[in-house]
């Protein structure tokens, strides 16, 4: 009798294995598409493109396109991230066996950074400061409009 169990989990296995590979379990799906971004609608190179709650992720071409392969089949959350972009979300509906084309345009993102002050003490937040602070304002454009006579003249 063990003999004959035996041979029936194997024999069991084996017709498992057959069928398996006659029918892939879960065929995948491919999305691709096209990134690009800012006021003049051009191609954003090196975005980020993840399918979300998974590990699959792409990043886009010189020409901003980007190909996520082994997509499961159903709908899909495909998220794009770039910097100095605002992220963009779309849901798209992958098809097993198939490519399904969706693009993303993101807009620029302006971000306000906090004032820092640097002091012999470490940094501080401007507005902890009980004193009177002044800035060098546009130091780049008084720089390009600045005569300079010598090398001190560039130091200060």
């Amino acid at each position: 009798m063990p003999r004959i169990a035996r041979w029936r989990s194997f024999l069991a296995v084996a017709v498992t294995l057959l069928l398996a590979a006659m029918h892939p379990l879960g065929a995948q799906g491919t999305v691709s598409g096209t990134v690009i971004g800012g006021e003049s609608g051009q191609p954003l190179p090196l975005a980020r493109v993840v399918v979300v709650n998974s590990l699959l992720t792409a990043t886009t071409d010189e020409q901003g396109k980007f190909t996520l392969r082994n997509v499961p089949p159903g709908s899909v959350a495909v998220m794009v991230m770039h910097v100095g972009y605002q992220s963009l979300r779309k849901t798209v509906t992958a098809t097993a066996g198939s490519i399904t084309g969706v693009d993303f345009h993101l807009t620029t993102a302006v971000v306000q950074l906090q004032e820092v002050v640097t002091t012999a003490t470490g940094q501080q937040r401007r507005v902890e400061l009980g004193n009177a602070i002044t800035t060098l304002g546009d130091v780049g454009k008084k720089v390009e409009e600045m005569k300079v006579a010598s090398v001190a003249d560039l130091l200060t």
